[in-house]
């Protein structure tokens, strides 16, 4: 286990923006933390709130889990958990509202999983038709002087814009509990088949993480402390690419999730500019993906590759612009390249294995 307590970053951030914000054709997607349903003052805080993003090729998962505690008397307090889903432009279509009802959840009340009938699911639209939001309602007792816990599964497709994917959640409805959100850690795990971005500075002014917590091989902690939305539609998004035969090692409007090759060896940006000064700064990789990279700067010059799935990839992906060079040598490396070679090899081998 890594622990960070200055965060540096270029690429890594998470964007945090209104819907409204997109352009262009697409689908908002977003999971909600918990809501005071009546608009009332409460005695209960939010001491801890961790949200964990699962990243799968299909789909995202938000796994969350707060930790109450009641100064005052006994509360009997109705508590919503929204899943919103909004489309960027016209209406909601009849394969996005069926994706939104799809939305899945499990709920648990100090550790014990609640039945279906010990909660109720309301569909709820806005006047004008556009979305969807779709409600996990409960009643919960917090007891006075003591500590309840909560934890809400969701499953969720990925907002696209603009063909641009992201994994979602609103944190700013944290701001009807009394006082601030104590600490907020936000978990970001994925696979080989998907590059993130990270969590940050962005829109809705999200203080940088006072920790970051480097777990294991794609997966990653960020810690938050008095989190004080200021609306209670402010949400943090995770940006992603997914890696498979559409997608190479390209630069994006988002940061340097792949690096770009313009479809050419010869021009590739990286041979003539420096990745990073800091390994740190580019720890959102798995070992897999930065082994590849590395591999990449081998590809330009020639060199035979012996592991099959790096020598199918060149070949199948770059076609005639990955040649075997029977005189490859490392000392075809220019400055630019040995050196982000070198860095990726220091990142890669920083990343933890669980």
């Amino acid at each position: 286990m890594k622990i960070l307590h200055s965060y540096k970053t270029s690429w890594l951030f998470v964007l945090f923006f209104a819907a409204t914000a997109l352009a262009n054709d697409g689908m908002v997607h977003l999971a909600g933390t918990v809501e005071l349903i009546e608009d009332k003052k409460t005695n209960v805080s939010m001491k801890e709130e961790e949200i964990i993003i699962t990243l799968h090729k299909d789909h995202y998962e938000i796994d969350v889990w707060f930790r109450f505690f009641n100064d005052g008397p006994n509360e009997k307090i109705l508590i919503g958990f929204p899943a919103t889903h909004i489309p960027v432009a016209a209406k909601i279509n009849a394969r996005d509202l069926e994706a939104a009802k799809k939305t899945m959840f499990r709920t648990y009340i100090n550790e014990k999983l609640l039945q279906p009938d010990e909660y109720t699911i309301k569909e709820e639209y806005p006047e004008n038709s556009i979305g969807i939001r779709i409600w996990l309602l409960r009643q919960v007792e917090f007891k006075g002087n003591s500590y309840t816990t909560s934890r809400v599964i969701y499953k969720m497709p990925y907002s696209e814009a603009g063909g641009a994917f992201y994994a979602g959640y609103i944190y700013g409805t944290g701001r009807s509990w009394k006082g601030p959100i104590g600490k907020m850690s936000v978990v970001v795990k994925h696979g080989d088949d998907v590059m993130v971005g990270g969590v940050g500075e962005g829109f809705n002014e999200l203080k940088k993480p006072t920790s970051f917590i480097w777990e294991a091989n794609g997966r990653y902690r960020y810690v938050f402390e008095n989190v004080e939305p200021k609306r209670k539609d402010d949400e943090l998004t995770v940006p992603i690419v997914f890696f498979d035969s559409k997608y190479k090692f390209e630069c994006t409007d988002y940061g340097i999730f792949l690096c770009d090759l313009d479809r050419d060896f010869d021009g590739w940006y990286w041979s003539n500019n420096l990745l990073y000064k800091d390994p740190n700064d580019i720890m959102l990789f798995t070992k897999k993906q930065a082994r590849l990279f590395i591999n990449y700067f081998f590809a330009i010059h020639g060199y035979e590759f012996k592991n099959p799935y790096y020598r199918d990839y060149f070949q199948k992906y770059y076609g005639g612009k990955y040649q075997v060079n029977p005189n490859f040598s490392e000392k075809n490396f220019n400055e630019f390249e040995r050196k982000n070679i070198d860095f990726l090899l220091k990142m890669e081998s920083m990343i933890p294995v669980e």
